[in-house]
């Protein structure tokens, strides 16, 4: 007779993965909220694009952005730019990508592409964003 082996839920294994990282130190906590972040965006990329029925090809032809490229982008497998997003929210209707560190729950900032007029200028009220310094992320000026 062989015994069975546990197999973790994914809240385990998350919690295994972020120990680790929290003893590797710094950078690889890092590391793991860039992943974190990624993965929320991509979340948020086919959420949209399934809430309003379209398939990856329909947008594709909406946008001018490769079907292949759409893909990637919703498996966290590729980096949109802004004018991606810019293009891909105008699609979607709104877009909101939070940036910031933290848990589970914690309050990111918000950039919404409902935000940008037809042309892609700020809507009065909104501040542009900049990338901080090495950190890879959008932070308000």
């Amino acid at each position: 007779m062989t015994s069975r082996r546990h197999v973790p839920t994914f809240d385990e294994f998350w919690q295994k993965v972020e120990t680790k990282a929290a003893k590797r130190g710094p950078e690889s906590v890092e590391r793991l909220e860039d992943l974190r972040a990624a993965f929320r965006l991509a979340r948020e990329l086919s959420r949209a694009r399934k809430e309003r029925g379209l398939s990856q090809s329909e947008v594709s032809k909406l946008t001018g952005i490769d079907q292949a490229d759409i893909s990637r982008y919703e498996r966290a497998q590729g980096n949109p730019g802004f004018l991606t997003l810019s293009k891909l929210g105008r699609v979607y209707g709104q877009l909101t990508v939070l940036f910031g560190r933290g848990g589970r729950g914690s309050t990111g900032r918000t950039v919404s592409t409902e935000a940008r007029g037809r042309r892609g200028h700020l809507a009065a009220g909104h501040r542009p964003l900049a990338r901080a310094a090495g950190a890879g992320r959008a932070v308000r000026r």
